[in-house]
């Protein structure tokens, strides 16, 4: 063993080897590179679609408003919004799984593959609205271009499927919107017309109180009708109600037998209020079940996306030269350290 052997300068003497590094750094990606050519070469085809807000439309997207505000405030940010949710729906389960049961029924490759397995081989180019790359791998250029233009149809048809949906559903939700503000107004009306109801009965059971043979107070008098004429409804058989109310020099029982035909009128009013109001209750049930089956059905898609097919391209062959020259290039630094090592443990142990 050497006396004057120092760990310290021999690896300084090793890391200052650097043409002998690079050396073995280059042979090794080197060796990646040609051993690239030897692993076995897959293709990737693409497929074109054109995804674009249609500014001819002007549906009012009011779930993404109710969703968005006040967070978000520009056009940029609902075509943000609408192009990711694009993204993942044609990565969606029924879109991969039916082109692999397609692509299957015509290639027997493709039973290899499940549909976690098949959806790795496929991937989507994009960078805004526009011209969308679909893309696919496989071993073979017709199996690539096979499953790129397959799953680039079925994407685009669920996509236009999806769009169509929307557009009901938005016109759904507006009528739904219409419905509820029916089914308040109605409500409103019923609770004013039912606190009339209570203020003649009251006013009824405290008139025996007053003097029979004496005509109203003017306040009083225009009180009272002020209750009744706010809700009346101005068609012919109110008209005529409103038109025989007493005059002011009529007794108090005149107004008593005039109010028994408001309360009437007011009863008449009510019971088609409730049975406006189960109707309006029965169309709500309706439109939000048809809303809610036809917004799941678009996918969070915007009424206002417009999309059509461009083409399709010739599959090009992929060769992980990349990746092997890389490893290449690491296998040759562990190289040349493995044997720095066996040279530095050697002058070691010289004598």
């Amino acid at each position: 063993m050497r006396r004057d052997w120092r760990l310290s300068e021999e690896l300084y003497r090793a890391m200052h080897q650097w043409p002998k590094i690079l050396l073995f750094v280059l042979a090794g990606a080197l060796l990646g590179w040609l051993a690239s050519y030897l692993w076995p070469a897959t293709y990737r085809a693409k497929a074109e679609i054109y995804i674009g807000l249609n500014p001819y439309r002007s549906y009012n997207d009011s779930q993404f408003l109710a969703l968005s505000r006040p967070k978000y405030s520009n056009i940029d940010d609902y075509k943000n919004w609408q192009m990711t949710q694009l993204s993942a729906a044609i990565f969606l389960d029924e879109i991969v799984e039916k082109t692999l049961r397609q692509l299957q029924r015509e290639n027997d490759y493709w039973n290899k593959f499940d549909p976690g397995e098949f959806r790795s081989l496929l991937n989507a180019e994009w960078r805004t609205s526009g011209v969308w790359s679909l893309t696919a791998q496989a071993e073979g250029a017709d199996l690539a271009n096979q499953a790129a233009q397959l799953w680039s149809r079925n994407a685009m048809t669920r996509a236009k499927e999806a769009v169509a949906q929307s557009q009901v559903a938005i016109l759904l939700d507006e009528e739904l919107q219409a419905t509820v503000a029916d089914q308040t107004n109605a409500r409103l009306r019923k609770q004013e017309f039912q606190y009339t109801q209570s203020l003649i009965q009251n006013w009824i059971a405290s008139a025996e109180n007053l003097p029979a043979e004496q005509p109203l107070e003017l306040s009083e008098r225009w009180e009272l009708l002020h209750s009744v004429t706010r809700l009346a409804q101005f068609s012919p058989a109110w008209l005529d109600l409103l038109a025989a109310a007493p005059g002011e020099n009529d007794l108090p029982q005149d107004y008593v037998a005039w109010l028994e035909k408001i309360q009437i009128a007011i009863d008449e009013e009510l019971r088609a209020l409730n049975d406006r109001l189960s109707y309006l209750e029965g169309e709500r049930t309706r439109l939000e079940s048809e809303f809610g089956q036809q917004q799941e059905a678009s996918l969070g898609l915007s009424p206002n996306l417009s999309i059509r097919g461009l083409e399709n391209y010739s599959p090009e062959m992929i060769r992980p030269a990349g990746t092997m020259i890389l490893i290449g290039a690491l296998l040759g630094l562990l190289a040349w350290a493995g044997l720095e090592t066996y040279e530095i443990t050697q002058a070691k142990l010289k004598p």
